[in-house]
């Protein structure tokens, strides 16, 4: 048996029609705080898990250069998760994420380019003391993520649209410290501390 308590705060504000190089301005954040206690029949309590994060997203529009418009902004969030008894899946971590991104567009008779890039920094910071797996190691992790792309107006009623894309996603908590049984998702979680971040290449026409 469960006893969660949940605990969630959100916050957004916007502006626009400002004066200057700026157009508009917009903020996004969410505190969360949730924990549970798994509890047995005999009413103690296995296994008690708490995860808190705080996150926040501010978006830049500036004003037309010419041809080019678009947003940048900034992302971050902190995480801590701490989880104690006999399904204690990963030791007390703090986790903390930085981004960094931009997105413009060029604009044409005939023609539209798009580019964007995201820098990402995440890290984890271990105890490492769980019981039995003494000394895993804090990680950290710098990406780069980018893509461009150009759009063709050939036609009133034809257009063609060419991407290129490179996405890196460090991995997350799980996947880098879980060990154990997982009985809410009938699962063995494995996680590995030396992974590394997974890239991915696209495109599409």
């Amino acid at each position: 048996m469960l006893n969660p308590r949940r605990h969630r705060v959100d916050l957004r504000a916007e502006r626009r029609s400002l004066g200057g190089f700026m157009e508009g301005i917009k903020f996004q954040g969410g505190y969360r705080n949730y924990e549970h206690d798994e509890i047995e029949g005999d009413g103690t309590i296995a296994t008690s898990f708490k995860n808190e994060s705080a996150e926040g997203q501010l978006l830049l529009n500036h004003r037309p250069l010419g041809r080019v418009k678009g947003t940048f902004g900034l992302w971050g969030m902190r995480r801590s998760y701490s989880s104690a008894g006999e399904e204690a899946l990963a030791p007390p971590t703090k986790q903390g994420n930085l981004a960094g991104f931009v997105y413009e567009e060029v604009s044409f008779r005939h023609l539209s380019v798009q580019f964007g890039g995201r820098f990402d920094y995440a890290s984890f910071d271990t105890s490492g003391a769980a019981v039995g797996r003494p000394g895993l190691p804090d990680r950290s992790f710098t990406e780069f993520s980018g893509s461009v792309g150009l759009v063709g107006h050939l036609r009133h009623d034809l257009t063609l649209a060419v991407n290129l894309a490179r996405a890196a996603r460090p991995p997350s908590l799980e996947e880098l410290y879980n060990l154990g049984p997982h009985a809410g998702n009938f699962v063995f979680e494995i996680g590995d501390p030396n992974l590394k971040t997974e890239v991915g290449y696209g495109t599409d026409v």
